[in-house]
């Protein structure tokens, strides 16, 4: 996190403030069961850093009148970027060495978003890509809240000159004025995060708009600067104190969070740091180790993550208690060296502005690294049908040894359906039908492809039929999303977005009128009981859409659910070219084949044999990767079984196959 160096004397409780803040980050990193909430820490720092970069513009504009915007970016980069940067090429470095080769495409991103200091939108938007869900937290994932400390300090020493200058010219007390704007921010933020958190909580914890707030909280304390007597003195540190270690103890990853429940640490900081003063203020937070701890927040902060990644991708599990207490260990030893031999070396250099600028060009230095892993990963072979048959060989096509498989590891998660980068998948928040087109806009069958991202399995498949059969072919696909009449949960919660997409989407069937209907859906839906108290059954709600879809007078078809790994079957090919799990082993049960028992008029396609010949799921097929992920298809995989899928539609569909003959 980041650690702002005021002009004057470090105030030992602040510094053990800090210790106490990246002691319950490190540890919840470590031991998330011992300190569920330790995430709280950031909050901290976040208080900590607007507090003492609010006091030192505010020494500035007061003494000189103005502020040198110059000279405190120069002072920002001397401070941040070294450290940052060291830890970053170490990163860029290590990747391919010790993360299997599926992390290093996301990792190399994240480095480069790291390095530019917006990590925390990257996170964001993949906290609403579904296909990023299940992806294993990259080793600088903890950049997303430097990130956001930086893009207010972008903005906030504006704001002060801003208003100081306003005050001067209509008289107005500057202080006043200044905790004035100050709260406005804070509301507007807090606002913001508590909307944002009840509608997407995973986006709105790295929002920074949603965060703004907590920076501006110790801005308003800078500029308050309340005094207290000795006896309020302590019962407001030690009341501060309490809060924070609540929440680190109390709060867990299902607290809604950074919303209404962050203002139990953020004021919890502030009550410590309104009870301090420039003599030593707390005596608790003045002992000596906590202090240590807060000298090295930066650099510890810095280095414990990418030390506990690493571990987990080598021993395949998160750190235990022996191994938990040695990176603690590794990441305090680093941190001091850090702090010692990077930190202090730097910050003080002279020299003017060439310095900082010098380190700015150096702080490319892992940009252009994880730039190059991922131009070398974006050079992974080409599809030959004839060296990588995929499905073709469950045909009787043939596979030539000693080829090896493509996609390469390094781009596996991007060998996805285009739909996902076109804008025809839809994210969670998205309600209203967006088609994708294939095939012959003039042809005589129209046939439509609908679900969630596992009927985008099958999309590759179905645009390559649609082009061959000439067919007026679209697809209606939406995250997590299955078509049905009700409403259906997402981690936990009512998902209206999706009951709405639903419902325009039949009112597009009825003006379209769609020959055939082919559907699918991943199995396992819940759905919301509502005021009844008693959740719809999937299968009737099926079966009644189903039958709303054969009103229109279309055919309605559909395929049956993909299996579902267990772990990441990435991580099994990086071990094993043969990786192969028994299909008894992954998880199944379609609710769509229950509602199948009533309605035999609808048609079945099941590829399971083709994802899982032999009742074996093999992780290669005809040396083609045939999952992503655990529970998606690769886009190369699916096109390698369109001849089969084809033939299987014309066996389950009248009109299909009657445009056939």
């Amino acid at each position: 996190m980041t650690d702002v160096q005021p002009i004057r004397r470090l105030r030992p409780d602040i510094q053990g403030l800090r210790g106490v803040a990246v002691g319950v980050v490190l540890v919840f990193h470590l031991w998330p069961q011992v300190l569920p909430g330790g995430y709280i820490g950031v909050d901290v720092f976040f208080v900590i850093s607007g507090y003492l970069i609010t006091s030192l513009l505010l020494r500035e504009v007061e003494s000189t009148g103005r502020i040198d915007f110059t000279g405190f970016y120069v002072r920002r980069a001397l401070r941040l970027l070294p450290a940052a940067t060291l830890v970053l090429a170490a990163v860029a470095l290590l990747t391919p060495l010790l993360l299997p080769a599926d992390r290093w495409v996301e990792t190399a991103a994240e480095v480069i978003a790291s390095a530019l200091y917006v990590e925390n939108w990257q996170l964001a938007h993949a906290a609403v890509d579904y296909l990023a869900a299940e992806n294993a937290p990259s080793p600088v994932q903890h950049y997303w809240s430097l990130s956001v400390e930086e893009q207010f300090y972008v903005v906030w020493p504006a704001l002060i000159a801003l208003v100081h200058v306003l005050a001067a010219r209509l008289r107005l007390s500057p202080r006043r004025a200044l905790c004035a704007s100050f709260l406005v921010v804070v509301a507007a933020s807090l606002a913001v995060a508590i909307v944002s958190t009840r509608g997407n909580p995973g986006q709105a914890y790295f929002f920074s708009h949603a965060r703004v707030w907590e920076l501006g909280v110790g801005g308003v304390l800078a500029a308050w600067r309340p005094e207290l007597p000795a006896w309020a003195r302590r019962i407001t540190g030690s009341a501060g104190l309490v809060a924070i270690f609540c929440a680190a103890l109390m709060f867990s990853g299902k607290t809604a969070f950074p919303g209404h429940m962050a203002l139990i640490p953020v004021l919890g900081a502030v009550a410590v740091l309104a009870a301090g003063s420039a003599d030593g203020g707390n005596r608790l937070l003045a002992m000596r180790p906590l202090v240590f701890l807060g000298d090295i927040s930066y650099s510890l902060y810095l280095w414990h993550w990418p030390l506990i990644v690493f571990h987990a991708a080598h021993a395949g599990r998160a750190p235990g208690a022996w191994a938990g207490m040695a990176i603690a260990a590794v990441s305090i030893g680093l941190a001091w060296l850090g702090k010692r031999h990077v930190e202090d070396r730097y910050r003080h250099v002279r020299g003017g502005h060439l310095p900082a600028v010098r380190y700015a060009v150096v702080a490319l230095v892992p940009v252009a690294m994880a730039s190059a892993l991922l131009l070398h990963a974006g050079l992974g072979g080409s599809i030959d049908p004839e060296r990588h048959p995929g499905a073709r060989v469950l045909a009787g096509a043939v596979a030539p040894a000693g080829e090896g498989f493509v996609p390469a590891l390094e781009v596996l998660k991007q060998d996805r359906a285009a739909v996902y980068d076109n804008g025809c998948h839809l994210a969670f928040a998205d309600d209203e039908p967006v088609a994708c087109h294939y095939g012959d806009a003039s042809g005589r069958l129209k046939v439509w492809l609908v679900g969630d991202s596992h009927a985008v399995n099958w999309l590759p498949a179905f645009e390559e039929i649609a082009e061959r059969r000439h067919w007026n072919a679209s697809s209606y696909t939406k995250s997590s999303c299955g078509w049905m009449p009700v409403m259906v949960l997402r981690d936990g919660q009512p998902y209206r977005e999706c009951r709405r997409w639903g419902q325009r989407l039949l009112e597009v069937l009825e003006r379209e009128r769609p020959d055939v209907v082919v559907l699918t859906q991943m199995h396992g839906k819940k759905t919301h009981a509502g005021k009844s108290g008693r959740p719809p059954s999937v299968p009737a709600a099926l079966r009644r859409l189903w039958h709303s879809i054969e009103d229109t007078g279309a055919e309605v078809v559909v395929i049956a659910d993909t299996p579902r790994w267990k772990h990441d079957p990435g991580r099994c090919l990086a071990r094993d070219d043969d990786c192969a799990v028994p299909l008894a082993k992954l998880a199944r049960g379609d609710s769509q084949l229950s509602a199948l028992s009533k309605m035999p008029q609808v048609g079945l396609v099941d590829m399971n044999d083709v994802v899982c010949p032999d009742e074996t799921c093999p992780m290669v097929v005809g040396n083609v990767v045939v999952w992503r992920d655990r529970h998606h298809l690769t886009a190369s995989y699916s096109r390698s079984a369109s001849d089969i899928l084809e033939q299987r539609l014309v066996a389950a569909s009248k009109r299909i196959a009657a445009a056939a003959n």
